[in-house]
């Protein structure tokens, strides 16, 4: 999948994915990304989306724990943090997701 495609195909909408501490560089070091998801992705199936489609499932990429979120990662939904919303949360067009490496090394 190209993270900065104009296409929307039938059964998917496009949300803002910022990304930052590090984890900008699974992806080139692009912080800014529009990707098209499918429709009805609630914020658990964002981040197993992310881990199989964008980051490729590489161990080294891994920014989640098996299939579930990791800590040391803020994963912000319109600038809250995912448990106001909750990961059950149904995404809708155009949100604004941002996943903060808490965690840098060093």
């Amino acid at each position: 999948m190209d993270i900065a495609t104009d296409t929307n195909f039938n059964g998917q909408m496009k949300i803002s994915l910022d990304l930052s501490g590090g984890l900008e560089w699974l992806v080139g070091g692009k912080k800014e990304n529009i990707i098209d998801v499918p429709e009805g992705t609630t914020v658990h199936g964002l981040v197993l989306f992310l881990r199989d489609n964008l980051f490729g499932g590489d161990p080294k990429r891994e920014f989640c724990a098996g299939d579930d979120l990791r800590p040391g990662i803020l994963y912000l939904i319109n600038d809250a943090d995912f448990a106001l919303v909750g990961e059950d949360h149904v995404l809708t067009a155009n949100e604004q997701i941002a996943l903060i490496s808490t965690i840098h090394g060093g």
